[in-house]
């Protein structure tokens, strides 16, 4: 293997730290923030009942037959107390399943 594609492999793993060293990072500071202070609960069960269900049929692999409750990512990203964390929050999922050409805003 040449130079530059040791190099190129050494940057994708440090990308891949990265990435996860944010993720770690956002986790505790939630952790941190949420046990200094109670907040209400965010997540899928604060939806409306109309937006619960379009979610889930949205989900299905038809369109028809919804499921019960949403996968635990889904779960997870709407947890997320704000914006800057949940976009790690989706860059890390992405990251796991290695889609590369995701660029958010």
């Amino acid at each position: 293997m040449d130079l530059l594609g040791k190099k190129g492999k050494i940057v994708e793993m440090l990308e891949t730290i990265r990435y996860d060293l944010t993720y770690i990072k956002g986790q505790a500071e939630g952790n941190v923030a949420s046990s200094e202070k109670e907040e209400s609960k965010k997540g899928f069960k604060c939806l409306p009942k109309h937006v619960q269900q379009m979610v889930l049929k949205a989900s299905s692999s038809n369109g028809i037959d919804a499921t019960s409750a949403p996968t635990e990512t889904f779960i997870e990203f709407l947890e997320q107390k704000n914006a800057g964390d949940a976009k790690h929050y989706l860059q890390y999922q992405f990251k796991c399943i290695k889609v590369s050409n995701f660029i958010p805003c």
